[in-house]
C-alpha cells in the first residue's frame, strides 16, 4: 500500500467536489494520519475506516484546495483487506482506526509509511527499510488506558434512531475523533488489558448508582474527570488512578471496597485533584486510598518504579523487542560511553547501562531524572548518572559532562513526536560520537531530523520498523546512524 499525498492544486472553479456531495468510490490506498485515499476525477479525497479495495458510497465533509474529506455512509464492496472489527465501538471510537484493515494489510501500511517519509521528507534514495517487527498478540497490548468522564456522550446512529437512549448525560470512555466535546461510552476496549474493561464497567455501574454526575468543562462543575488504570505486565502490578473536582471521603471509601470486594487484583488506589479548567492536574493533592503510591514495572530483566503520573512505554512486550532490537544493532561494547538524550525515567540509559562502560542520562523535566536516579538505585546500577538539562539551550552545560564522564561513544535519542528541534539536530553532531540511534514514533518529523544529521556526514545503516501500538496507525522506528570516516 502505497501512501500517497495530494500534489494538484485545483482553482475555485477546477474543483470536482463540494461539501454534502454524496459520491460513490473506490478506496485506492492508505495514506496520512491512516486515512484511506480515493479519487474523484483525480481530486484526492480521504476517508477514515476504509480499507484499500473497498467500493463505497460517501459524503464530502470539508474540501480544500487540493483534497477533501469524507465519511462512508454505506459499504457496497468490500475490499481484500477488510476484516470485521471485534469492538462494538469502532467507527465511533477515537481509540483504534484500523481494526477494518487486516493485520497484515496494517503492517504493510505502516512499512510504506516510514518508506515514503525517509524517502520525501528525509530526501534519501532507496532506504533500506527493514521489515516492520509486529506482534504475536495485536489485542490487549497497553498498559495504560486513560478514559474521560463526560456529560455528553456521543450517540451513534442506532441510538438516535431509537429515540436517544435515557443515559444522554453520563458518559465514561474516550473521545470521538475531532471532538473534545464528545465521548463514547465504552463497554468495552480490545486494546487494554482485560482487566481493564471490568474496572471501566464497574466504575460506570457505581457512579451511576450513586449519582456522582461527570465533570462539564462547559459550566465547570460535577464530580468525576478521569478514569486511569495502568497494569505491570510482567509484574502483575494493577493501579487504578481516579482524578475528581473535589475530594469525597465517602465515595473513596465505599468505591474502595466496591474494588476490594470485586476486583482484588488492584494493588493500589489513588484519587488524584483537579478542580482547574484545564485537561492537566496542578498537583492540587494526590492521595492514596488502598495500596503502593507506585506501579512496579519489569523490562529485559530491570525494575522500573512508575508514578501515577509517569511516562513509560505503553506496550510492554513489543518495548522489550523495540530495545533488543535497536542495542543489537548498535553493537554495544562493555567500553562504550552511551549518552541517552531525552532520557525520561531512564529507560534506555538503564537497560543498556550493563553493556556499556558508562551510561549519562540528560532529561528536561526534573520529576523523571529523579524518577531515572530512583530506577538507578533499586537496580543497583552504578556506572548511570541522570542529569536536568534542556537540549535545546543548556549546551555548554551538556559538553561539560564529557570531562567528567568522557565523549560518547554512540548517542541515543528519543525525543516526543514533534522530534528534535533543528538547533538540537545541529548541536548532536558537535559531540563527534561515531553512533547516533535515534528512535521515533513519528516518521515525518524523523525523516526532517534525519536530513539535517545526515549533512553532518553521517549515514543510514539500519532502518527498523516496529509495530508498538496495532489497529493505529502510529508506527515506531528505529534508525543506526554511523558517523563516515576517511573525508
Amino acid at each position: 500500500m502505497k501512501a500517497i499525498m495530494p500534489e494538484i492544486d485545483f482553482s475555485p472553479q477546477e474543483k470536482p467536489v463540494k461539501k454534502g456531495d454524496i459520491l460513490r468510490l473506490i478506496i485506492e490506498s492508505t495514506g496520512f494520519e491512516g486515512k484511506s485515499i480515493a479519487r474523484y476525477r483525480d481530486f484526492v479525497i480521504f476517508l477514515p475506516f476504509a480499507a484499500p479495495g473497498d467500493e463505497a458510497e460517501a459524503e464530502i465533509t470539508r474540501v480544500r484546495s487540493s483534497w477533501a474529506e469524507g465519511k462512508i455512509l454505506a459499504l457496497i464492496k468490500k475490499g481484500p483487506d477488510r476484516v470485521d472489527p471485534v469492538c462494538r465501538h469502532f467507527g465511533d471510537c477515537g481509540g483504534c482506526k484500523w481494526q477494518g484493515l487486516s493485520y497484515p494489510a496494517q503492517l504493510s501500511a505502516k512499512h510504506q509509511q516510514v518508506t515514503d517519509a525517509i524517502q520525501r521528507t528525509g530526501g534519501f534514495e532507496n532506504p533500506n527499510v527493514l521489515p516492520i517487527l509486529g506482534t504475536q498478540n495485536p489485542f490487549h497490548y497497553r498498559n495504560k488506558m486513560d478514559f474521560t468522564f463526560s456529560d455528553s456522550p456521543w450517540l451513534t446512529k442506532e441510538e438516535l434512531a431509537s429515540g436517544a437512549p435515557d443515559r444522554n448525560t453520563f458518559a465514561l470512555g474516550l473521545h470521538v475523533p475531532g471532538r473534545f466535546d464528545k465521548v463514547v461510552d465504552l463497554t468495552e476496549c480490545h486494546i487494554q488489558q482485560p482487566v481493564g474493561n471490568t474496572i471501566l464497567n464497574l466504575v460506570r455501574r457505581f457512579s451511576i448508582q450513586h449519582q456522582y454526575l461527570p465533570y462539564s468543562s462547559k459550566t465547570h462543575s460535577g464530580f468525576l474527570r478521569n478514569l486511569i488504570i495502568r497494569h505491570g505486565v510482567n509484574t502483575g502490578d494493577l493501579m487504578v488512578i481516579l482524578v475528581t473536582f473535589k475530594k469525597d471521603d465517602q465515595f473513596n471509601h465505599d468505591l474502595t471496597q466496591a474494588f476490594k470486594n470485586q476486583i482484588p487484583a488492584i494493588k493500589s488506589f489513588i484519587n488524584v485533584l483537579h478542580s482547574g479548567k484545564g485537561p492537566v492536574p496542578k498537583g492540587e493533592g494526590e492521595f492514596v486510598l488502598f495500596g503502593s503510591s507506585v506501579l512496579t514495572e519489569q523490562l529485559l530483566g530491570i525494575q522500573f518504579t512508575v508514578h501515577p503520573n509517569s511516562f513509560f512505554q505503553t506496550n510492554t512486550k513489543q518495548a522489550e523487542r523495540l530495545f533488543e532490537s535497536a542495542f543489537s544493532a548498535a553493537g554495544l561494547s562493555d567500553t562504550d560511553v552511551l549518552y541517552d538524550l531525552f532520557c525520561g525515567p531512564g529507560t534506555i540509559g538503564l537497560l543498556a547501562a550493563r553493556r556499556v562502560k558508562q551510561v549519562v542520562g540528560i532529561e528536561l523535566v526534573p520529576e523523571a531524572v529523579e524518577n531515572a536516579r530512583e530506577n538507578a538505585r533499586k537496580n543497583g546500577i552504578q556506572n548511570a548518572v541522570f542529569f536536568q538539562g534542556d537540549m535545546g539551550s543548556d549546551h555548554g552545560q551538556i559538553k561539560t559532562w564529557e570531562l567528567t564522564y568522557g565523549k560518547p561513544d554512540i548517542i541515543v535519542v528519543d525525543p516526543p513526536r514533534a522530534g528534535m528541534t533543528e538547533e538540537t539536530c545541529r548541536f548532536l553532531p558537535t559531540f563527534g560520537a561515531p553512533k547516533i540511534l535515534y528512535i521515533s514514533c513519528n516518521p515525518m518529523t524523523l525523516a526532517r531530523d534525519l536530513k539535517i544529521l545526515a549533512s553532518f556526514n553521517y549515514e543510514l545503516s539500519y532502518i527498523q520498523p516496529v509495530d508498538m501500538f496495532p489497529h493505529t496507525f502510529h508506527i515506531e522506528c528505529i534508525v543506526l546512524l554511523t558517523k563516515r570516516t576517511g573525508l
